[in-house]
């Protein structure tokens, strides 16, 4: 087999002790695209193997329960931990060093980039780094988390005393955050026709307004969207740590000349345009100053908005408001009525109380708490919103001790020294520095969060394009799939990295007899497709978790596979499709028959359930392939009748792997097998491919759910075979790749995206090799 670049070899049997698995021998740090070079930014300091040195010079500062250290900060340094295994070290104030693992990274478009780390206790650490400015969160053991703030030009450490720490949540008790939208309120002041709702996603698209407070309590303009960046990324950390299966993408900010005085439920009235009782909406006047920001929410297809404005005591009453968007009837979605109280206005920072003296702080979280109402979350049972809430358990949770943790959606309780964690309420989540979950049956916000989430990606269409497409078979994060080969007589594996018509590099690793590659998948939802193994001779199941530069790391799934009770001769027919709105791949399996499927749902290598179903005797159908059919970014089912040859779709509509609507696609000529799945005019809807050997022919049928749009029909040598689908130049769509068995030739089929496709010659290859599709 013809290969390029580094190769080695692994230990025999898979890595069954989940060890390391390397080639090449080194790591390499990240590439950002942040349109500078570290360090020649705001956090300049050179990499002395520190993230921050104090500046012993300038007196702390505190403010209330604050105390503000100045520091310079080493860009240099986290840029140099953005690598497996590598780490942020710090000291912090009290003279502790802090080593913090590196997790991922995440890069916007604006040049600010997020490093996300896990301390030794376990806990999470976000810093968004931007041109101007620094902002990060490091949780501590036991009480408020370290923070890293950018004021007057410079960096601080900021240490927090948990039984000083005033939140502005609790400057005025009577006030809530949260405005309840009645459903028959709600109803009565939408407009007569409900239009239907944007197709679903996995992220919800957010704009941002900031007021001219914002600039200079920050320094300007570049300062102020790096810290918009970094809420943000909070906000997903905590999605993801807590469970919740979509995330937020800020499509958008601007400033707006609104007043920073105006109390938080006046300006959001303002802002959307309404005045909500009990039982009645009433329209009112939307001042100019923030016409603009509503005009932005249709310009860049934005399903939720929010104004940020710098907390101002005691006028703005609270560190929000937000409204809580229920459904009008239980159980039921949300729809195009509630998206018109998609609207929030957040707090941030802190402030010196003049009424009373003393300094009050809005937790960061503050953004994702007001963005919980608009999702329909509600405070902890103990200090509910008023006009009730959704769902019966979708509560914020908080300890019942006064030094205890209290969740995003919660208040702290009052008089105590309760410390926030970044999480919602979960009762299948442990907080790992107490090993307590961080919800109860009663409280379950993340539950809620998965439900209501998939409605408000509806809320508008998307505009702004995905900076960065997930690609089936993309192993090293280039937006372009690539190619794995499997030697059986050799027991060895290896990959190509594509583009276009040019191996970029490969890699090649021995693996033990028994093991055989069951197919390769996003199972962790990085972006880099995961290589999914089975053990033939013990039926267990192993991931090989791809860490994007030749490397991967193996770690065992479950066994056994295989379910001699039930059905024998299981085997993947897909697994690079979500089926249930986690951003992760699940992996489906069928038995020898096709009658029997079980679908695992996953996690990275943790099979959080499954689901498995069966065709009856009568019509004998048996499933056969997986895509996303409708466009919906949920995985569905094809099946063949091989008896009459009638093939049938069975689309997962809602997204939870077990409820189908089941439909006949069309009856095919049982000369021709179905041999692809892949979007070949890059309409977000996967395509169908046939082969029929006997007369050299492909052909193809566009889809659109149940319905064939189009289709063509291609001469082709019968000595080619289609052996892997997947976009190999990055346009969007799906290409073909051919190959001759006799010969060892590769060609290229590069789609146009109308019927028709350029066809270059890509390499030669060993014939013992096989590719895997």
């Amino acid at each position: 087999m013809w290969m390029v670049g580094c190769s080695s070899e692994s230990e025999p049997g898979l890595a069954r002790n989940a060890a390391a698995i390397r080639a090449p021998d080194r790591f390499e740090p990240a590439s950002l695209s942040v349109g500078r070079a570290p360090g020649q930014g705001f956090a300049s300091l050179p990499d002395r193997g520190a993230l921050a040195r104090y500046d012993d010079l300038t007196r702390p500062e505190v403010r209330g329960a604050l105390t503000y250290r100045a520091v310079e900060l080493s860009e240099a340094h986290a840029f140099k931990a953005t690598v497996p295994g590598s780490a942020i070290t710090l000291t912090a104030p009290d003279g502790r060093p802090m080593r913090i693992a590196y997790q991922r990274h995440e890069e916007n478009q604006d040049g600010n980039w997020t490093w996300i780390g896990q301390t030794e206790d376990g806990l999470q650490a976000v810093i968004t780094f931007g041109e101007k400015a620094v902002f990060g969160r490091i949780e501590q053991r036991g009480t408020a988390a370290l923070g890293i703030d950018t004021r007057n030009g410079r960096s601080w450490l900021v240490q927090s005393d948990p039984s000083k720490l005033l939140d502005g949540r609790l400057l005025n008790p009577g006030q809530s955050d949260a405005l309840l939208a009645p459903a028959a309120a709600a109803i009565a002041a939408a407009s007569a026709d409900v239009t239907p709702l944007a197709t679903a996603s996995s992220t919800i698209d957010l704009a941002l307004g900031y007021t001219p407070g914002m600039a200079a309590r920050y320094g300007g303009t570049s300062q102020v969207n790096t810290r918009l960046t970094y809420l943000v990324a909070l906000t997903n950390q905590a999605y993801q740590a807590s469970k919740v299966f979509f995330r937020i993408r800020l499509v958008h900010t601007m400033p707006v000349d609104y007043t920073d005085t105006a109390a938080n439920p006046l300006a959001l009235r303002e802002l959307t345009g309404y005045t909500c009782a009990d039982v009645s909406c009433a329209s009112q006047p939307i001042p100019t100053s923030l016409q603009a920001l509503r005009d932005a929410r249709e310009t860049y297809g934005a399903d939720l908005v929010s104004l940020v404005r710098p907390f101002v005591a005691p006028q703005q009453g609270s560190c929000g408001a937000a409204w809580i968007n229920t459904p009008s009837i239980s159980n039921y979605p949300l729809d195009s009525i509630d998206e018109k109280f998609g609207y929030s206005v957040v707090s941030d920072g802190g402030d010196l109380n003049e009424s009373d003296g003393r300094y009050y702080s809005c937790v960061e979280h503050t953004l994702a708490h007001e963005l919980g109402h608009n999702m329909g979350q509600q405070h902890n049972m103990e200090d509910p919103a008023p006009g009730g809430v959704g769902a019966a358990d979708a509560y914020g949770y908080r300890e019942a001790e006064a030094d205890g943790f209290y969740t995003i959606m919660a208040v702290p309780l009052a008089g105590g020294s309760q410390f926030p964690i970044p999480y919602f309420s979960n009762p299948n989540v442990n907080h790992p520095a107490t090993g307590r979950p961080v919800g109860t049956y009663s409280h379950n916000n993340a539950k809620n969060l998965n439900r209501f989430m998939r409605d408000i990606v509806k809320f508008r269409v998307s505009v702004i394009p995905p900076t960065k497409r997930r690609v089936s078979g993309d192993l090293n994060g280039d937006g372009r799939s690539d190619l794995i080969w499997y030697n059986p007589s050799q027991s060895l594996m290896a990959y190509w990295w594509i583009n276009n018509t040019t191996v970029l590099g490969s890699g090649v690793f021995s693996v033990g007899s028994s093991f055989k590659i069951a197919g390769t998948g996003d199972f962790d939802g990085d972006g880099l497709s995961d290589i999914l193994w089975k053990d033939e001779v013990d039926d267990k199941v192993y991931v090989w978790r791809n860490l994007g530069n030749g490397q991967f790391f193996g770690a065992y799934v479950s066994a056994p596979y295989q379910l001699p009770t039930w059905a024998t001769g299981w085997t993947v027919i897909g697994s690079s499709y979500d089926f249930n709105e986690d951003g992760n791949d699940d992996i489906v399996w069928r038995d020898s028959t096709g009658k029997y499927r079980i679908i695992w749902l996953m996690n990275g290598t943790t099979k959080l359930r499954s689901h498995a179903s069966a065709w009856g005797p009568s019509p004998p159908f048996e499933f056969t392939a997986v895509g996303d059919f409708d466009g919906d970014h949920n995985g569905d089912l094809i099946s063949v009748d091989p008896t009459q040859n009638w093939l049938m779709l069975s689309s997962n509509d809602f997204g939870d792997s077990e409820t189908y609507t089941h439909g006949i696609i069309g009856n095919y000529d049982p000369a021709w097998k179905l041999v692809g799945v892949t979007d070949l005019n890059g309409d977000g809807r996967s395509d169908l491919l046939w082969e029929n050997p006997s007369q050299g022919l492909m052909a193809y049928w566009w889809m659109n759910g149940f319905t064939i749009q189009s289709s063509g029909v291609k001469v082709i040598d019968p000595a080619y075979r289609i052996a892997a689908t997947g976009d190999y130049n990055g346009d969007g769509l799906g290409d073909i790749l051919w190959t001759n068995a006799t010969t060892g030739l590769i060609f290229l089929w590069l789609s146009r995206g109308d019927g028709e496709f350029d066809t270059p010659f890509l390499a030669s290859y060993s014939t013992a090799w096989s590719l895997i599709p």
